[in-house]
């Protein structure tokens, strides 16, 4: 955690708004228990930095989660990719288990951490109502 702590500190005193077009936003939030659909994971109270670089209708975040009492901890990638009203997300959520030994790049069927998922959305300032489909791909 320490080494995420520290390349996410790097990238933020990075100028990566060079471009036309590129854009960089990043946020820390603090909050008593990290929920996720309704859910409550961990046992304590959890910080969730997220950053993320766009350019034009791509975007691709880091989201974090990782709790003080180290009962909990996630780390989310997922690019963005919009057209007009449709906004398509890949997300690749790793949770690895407190206690053992995680690998971020084992996909082994003993030790993937990983889930993946696809959602697709839709809204329009024309329909007060946004349109999702999400399925699960891969992972637990």
């Amino acid at each position: 955690m320490r080494r995420f702590l520290l390349i996410f500190f790097i990238v933020l005193t990075t100028d990566l708004m060079a471009g036309e077009g590129n854009r960089l936003t990043w946020q820390v939030d603090v909050l008593s228990r990290h929920y996720w659909r309704g859910n409550v994971f961990g046992n304590g109270p959890a910080i969730e930095p997220q950053i993320a670089f766009g350019h034009k209708n791509f975007t691709f975040n880091v989201w974090a989660s990782y709790t003080f009492d180290e009962s909990y901890s996630e780390i989310d990638l997922y690019p963005v990719l919009s057209f007009g009203n449709f906004e398509f997300t890949l997300f690749d959520y790793y949770n690895p288990i407190p206690g053992e030994e995680n690998r971020f790049f084992d996909f082994s069927d003993d030790g993937n951490r990983h889930s993946g998922e696809i959602v697709v959305d839709f809204a329009s300032s024309n329909f007060p109502v946004t349109l999702m489909w999400a399925t699960f791909l891969y992972g637990d």
